[in-house]
């Protein structure tokens, strides 16, 4: 089922023409972004909901689940830059060629983005989920800055985006669904976010954001958190009328990516006062980075992979 070496492959041959054309506004670190949401979003998003919905994905699908990941991470720096409206959008869409890039990045994004046109159903529901994530950028970025937020409304804030980003890209495999089914999207969405924020925690720290694990006081309350984050995805899958088989390939595959969150969260749960008034600011990036090049991290991941839920218990 993870199907890594199709993308990696199709990103290799389809996206150099892309790369070749840069003016260096798209950096080294853009490309990396780029191939690593080519590569495993249309594995975890594409393959997974593709079991919700009981059918595989189609060459077509594979392709734009792909090409939509790859886009993915340019998706903010084109709406942050250009302050669009619901209409500028529309007019892109609808008028392909009135807009004119300032750079090379925005050439590749609008080309990526144009390409998967002809494969977008409902492209009015595209769009409007296109700015519900962008609104919901945008609100997060207000209030994260406010000092005095309480960590559940910081929590609240945070997982928004993320979950309707995982709207989105179900939007692509199914025009229509269920609220159980959308229950199911979102929760995704949120375990994204929130597997994020552990893994990044030293690197918000530096850009001063606010997040579940920079503002967590106890690592244990974080890890429980999330463990029950974890559980509302399995209540909510069982409640889908699909067949006891794909939820739980659907679940397995989720745990895949999942249950790496504990591997960070066992690390951070080794330093003095994690839990107890747990001050991030206090350690190095060594201490609060977990490294998943690293074959003991790797071995761990296994671990807790292999276990199950009962790993985490």
């Amino acid at each position: 089922m993870l199907n890594y070496s199709y993308y990696r492959k199709y990103f290799k041959h389809s996206f150099q023409n892309y790369l070749y054309k840069s003016d260096g506004t798209l950096t080294a670190k853009d490309i990396k972004r780029m191939k690593f949401f080519a590569i495993f979003i249309p594995v975890m998003l594409g393959d997974g909901f593709s079991l919700l919905r009981e059918k595989k994905m189609s060459v077509d699908e594979r392709i734009m689940m792909m090409s939509f990941s790859a886009a993915t991470p340019l998706f903010d720096d084109f709406f942050d830059d250009n302050n669009l409206s619901v209409q500028h959008l529309e007019q892109l869409f609808i008028e392909q060629d009135k807009y004119q890039p300032k750079n090379s990045k925005e050439q590749i994004f609008i080309e990526i983005l144009l390409s998967l046109q002809p494969t977008i159903h409902q492209p009015e529901k595209f769009i409007a989920l296109c700015f519900a994530i962008f609104n919901a950028q945008k609100a997060a970025l207000a209030q994260v800055s406010n000092k005095n937020i309480s960590w559940d409304e910081l929590k609240q804030i945070s997982l928004a985006k993320c979950s309707a980003s995982a709207v989105l890209f179900w939007s692509l495999l199914k025009d229509d669904d269920t609220s159980a089914e959308k229950m199911v999207v979102r929760q995704v969405g949120n375990l994204i976010q929130y597997t994020d924020d552990v893994f990044d925690l030293w690197f918000d720290l530096q850009e001063g954001t606010q997040t579940v694990a920079t503002n967590a006081k106890s690592i244990v309350l974080l890890e429980n958190d999330f463990k029950a984050e974890w559980k509302k995805l399995l209540v909510a899958v069982g409640q889908l009328p699909i067949s006891d088989f794909n939820q739980q390939k659907f679940i397995k595959l989720q745990w895949f990516f999942f249950s790496r969150t504990f591997v960070a969260l066992e690390q951070l749960k080794k330093l003095p006062f994690a839990n107890d008034d747990f001050n991030p600011l206090s350690f190095t990036r060594q201490q609060l980075v977990c490294d998943m090049e690293k074959w003991r991290n790797r071995i761990k991941w296994v671990r807790y992979y292999s276990g199950g839920n009962d790993a985490i218990k």
